[in-house]
């Protein structure tokens, strides 16, 4: 049975394998001890250095030792005995068993507490305060896992509907008292009413399904003892009126349907002389535009009057279109008064403002006048064809290729945008470039077409890879990384100075396999200068022991750990490349330096990379 028990622990995640550093200044000698097996739980001190695989243990202690042999310093090694008592390990285990029973049952309690917190609706706002004190201190407590937090949301939820619905209730208990009191009011008017022609304020209820919602102070339009208006809003700049119709008003009261919802209308003002509400006639603004390259500028205006949103311009007119035009931007019911007005793009680059006066009763035209002017942009340089074209850091198009000369304005071989009168920032930008190829402010005239040709003071660096697996590449231009480029983006072009340059191609994958791209290009401004990468070619090399071996074999490339060799293969079964028990490495071809190692000695393997074939190695350690 304690054997049994032993061989548990050796496998046991309550063990870790170790080995101890001991640095002597007397001596000026360094002891490391072997590798052992300790608890897991156990304290370890600054010269203990632990892992959990016995592969990274072996690795780190290589590594310790190689650091002080680099230093010079003769290392002594000792031997420590194994300290994983199986024993010791059963009673860890027990401890902790016990630990997680109990944690296990305080969290139940808290699983049991949340879900009475939502067990049954709140009575009062007591009630409710007591269970949010009661879930925040639930929050608090450091059992909390995941496994809560769904049941802890669920109640957040239910507590913060329950008061909304406490706050509804208290408001519907005083608005149904003060509706009431209203509909008690108008049981002793005259059975018949008829209220004079005008506006009036009036008191509402609202046939809301739930529960009535009172309104106090609103305001409508008497026609013929009839309400035809409604005016739902007001403010300083206009009224917000809409057109309804009722029957006659009976007894004070009317049903009215507005946006398709009932209100009960009780009149009061008017009964005992109070004043009217102040609707000072009111009137309508209108605007246009008279411009023949609007069509390239459709939905690209917004018109704002005193601040508010009236929408976008969609056509250009001959004349001044009628105020009561659908498709027009416009408004009705303004105060009369003086307001400014601003016309803008929508990028925000470009805008126009101005003042109007809204006159009682009138209807107010405004044309706006935005002073258009079409550019052709052209250029014959092959490096410019594809860019895109930036006004304002707004994107109107790509650069196409003009291939005879200056074109005419306005012709295919150019792109053409309309812009308004005034200075520009113009850009022009590749997708496969991240800087900007031209970068200038431009003057447009006041002639109708101008032609504008781009010459660029930059170099531009196109690095394109011819290879079908090229993963994904990182690309240093002067010690900067400007980019990447792989199988899926096998270009990037990148905007230089003119001049010569450095580039650095190369990714963690490639250096591996020891592939990386040096050298020197350059840039002509306005030109393309071109760097291709050739496809490559990979062969390998597999590492694999013939006899068994007596102990574990690392191999190591270029100081970096590839492998272990632990099997063995007989002469009759020869692995293949990449089977598992061998160590395989993909590199260019050429001649390399391998080492191997075991915990006392190391040895040199020279082994030679053909292309697109696999060089098998025998390791033995005798």
């Amino acid at each position: 049975m304690l054997f049994s028990l032993a061989s548990q622990a050796q496998s046991s995640p309550y063990c870790k394998y170790c080995f101890d550093v001991q640095k002597y200044s007397y001596s000026n000698e360094v002891e490391i001890s072997n590798v052992y097996k300790t608890p897991s739980n156990s304290y370890t001190g600054s010269g203990t250095i632990c892992a959990d695989s016995e592969d990274r243990i072996y690795h780190l202690r290589d590594q310790e030792i190689e650091k002080w042999k680099l230093k010079g310093i003769p290392i002594k090694e000792t031997h420590n005995y194994n300290q994983c008592d199986p024993l010791e390990i059963i009673k860890v285990i027990n401890q902790d068993k016990k630990e997680q029973e109990e944690r296990n049952r305080q969290r139940e309690e808290l699983r049991r507490r949340l879900i009475a917190l939502s067990a049954n609706q709140v009575g009062s706002q007591n009630d409710l305060n007591r269970r949010w004190a009661e879930l925040e201190n639930i929050r608090s407590d450091q059992l909390i896992d995941r496994s809560h937090t769904t049941l802890i949301q669920q109640v957040e939820t239910f507590l913060a509907t329950e008061q909304d619905r406490l706050e509804q209730l208290n408001k519907t208990k005083a608005t149904t008292f003060e509706i009431n009191n209203l509909k008690d009011l108008y049981q002793s008017l005259a059975k018949e009413v008829t209220v004079p022609s005008g506006w009036h304020y009036v008191a509402m209820i609202k046939r809301n399904r739930n529960a009535p919602v009172l309104l106090r102070k609103q305001i409508v339009y008497v026609s013929r003892n009839h309400i035809t208006k409604y005016c739902y809003k007001q403010d300083q700049f206009r009224d917000y009126i809409a057109s309804v119709n009722t029957g006659d008003i009976r007894k004070g009261n009317t049903l009215m349907d507005y946006n398709e919802e009932l209100y009960d209308v009780y009149f009061i003002p008017f009964l005992r002389g109070d004043k009217r509400p102040e609707i000072r006639n009111p009137g309508k603004v209108i605007f246009w535009v008279n411009e023949p390259l609007m069509a390239q500028w459709k939905d690209q205006l917004e018109v704002y009057l005193n601040g508010v949103y009236l929408g976008r311009i969609h056509t250009s007119r001959t004349s001044a279109p009628g105020c009561e035009e659908g498709e027009a931007v416009k408004m009705n019911f303004i105060r009369p008064g003086t307001y400014p007005y601003k016309v803008q793009s929508v990028s925000g680059q470009y805008s126009k403002t101005g003042r109007l006066t809204v006159k009682p009763n009138g209807c107010t035209q405004q044309q706006i006048h935005l002073n258009l002017a079409q550019v052709s942009f052209w250029s014959s340089n092959q490096a410019m064809e594809g860019a895109e074209l930036f006004i304002d850091g707004q994107l109107l198009g790509s650069l196409p290729l003009t291939k005879d000369g200056a074109p005419d304005c306005g012709s295919s071989q150019a792109l053409n945008v309309v812009l308004p009168q005034g200075k520009h920032n113009c850009q022009l930008k590749k997708k496969t470039a991240e800087q900007a190829l031209f970068s200038e402010n431009i003057e447009v005239g006041t002639s109708s077409c101008q032609l504008k040709e781009i010459r660029s003071s930059m170099g531009l660096i196109a690095f394109e890879t011819l290879w079908q697996e090229m993963p994904e590449t990182t690309i240093t231009v002067d010690g900067q990384p400007v980019g990447t480029i792989s199988t899926e983006n096998p270009r990037l072009e990148v905007a230089v100075s003119p001049g010569s340059h450095t580039y650095l191609i190369q990714s963690p994958e490639l250096s591996k396999k020891g592939v990386s791209w040096r050298g020197t290009v350059t840039a002509n401004p306005n030109d393309l200068s071109m760097v291709k990468l050739e496809a490559l070619q990979f062969g390998k090399a597999m590492f694999y022991a013939r006899k068994k071996l007596k102990k574990l074999v690392r191999i190591y490339d270029n100081g970096t750990y590839i492998g272990s060799l632990k099997k063995h293969f007989k002469k009759r079964r020869r692995p293949y490349c990449g089977q598992a028990g061998t160590v395989t490495v993909e590199k260019v071809p050429g001649n390399y330096v391998f080492i191997a190692k075991t915990k006392k000695r190391q040895w040199e393997i020279y082994v030679t990379i053909f292309p697109g074939k696999c060089n098998q190695v025998i390791v033995q350690n005798n």
